[in-house]
């Protein structure tokens, strides 16, 4: 969950009025961050209710499936209360190879998620995640700002292209299993 991690790809419909009332409303800047790597600010609109897109959001199954190049999600520890975990995610990039990310979340019910690195291969990851409530609790934006920095250099124009490229497909992947759960719970 946070800036290669994050984030999501294809489109899944679902029927009823709030298809209509919620566009995708994406939105990313990718900016390079003074100590190296990158700024990500974006959101999308999804037409399923925040606790449906919460429930998408801790599924290490889940995500496997949404989030571009994500190889491995695997939750390494438990707060008390599940007010806190830390997820291990591992990404294939190829012939740049394998980054592993260990980070932790803090959960502010199901409106708020801080994220921060704790290990792996990023030498920086911050980042949060915001759920608000659209069309009487119907719908949902979701709002992501994160920074990151590579342990191993990597020119900045690249790894901002890469992150311009899997970020919308994060976002919307995350969208499309939000809604394709909320299909199915109704």
């Amino acid at each position: 969950m946070n800036v290669p991690a994050a984030t999501v790809a294809a489109l899944l419909l679902i029927a009823g009025p709030v298809r209509a009332q919620v566009p995708e409303n994406l939105v990313l800047q990718v900016d390079p961050d003074p100590a190296g790597g990158a700024r990500v600010q974006g959101g999308i609109d999804i037409p399923a209710p925040p606790s449906v897109v919460w429930k998408v959001m801790h599924d290490c199954g889940e995500a496997l499936r949404y989030v571009p190049k994500l190889k491995a999600c695997r939750v390494v520890q438990t707060g008390p209360g599940g007010g806190w975990d830390v997820r291990e995610h591992v990404f294939d990039y190829g012939v740049l190879g394998r980054i592993r990310h260990v980070f932790r979340s803090d959960y502010t019910g199901e409106t708020r998620i801080r994220i921060s690195r704790v290990g792996g291969d990023l030498k920086a990851s911050q980042g949060e995640w915001r759920l608000e409530p659209l069309d009487g609790g119907k719908a949902t934006r979701v709002r992501y700002q994160s920074r990151s920095q590579p342990k191993t250099p990597v020119p900045g124009p690249i790894a901002r292209q890469a992150i311009r490229r899997d970020a919308p497909a994060s976002l919307r992947g995350l969208r499309n299993a939000a809604v394709r759960r909320a299909g199915q719970a109704g």
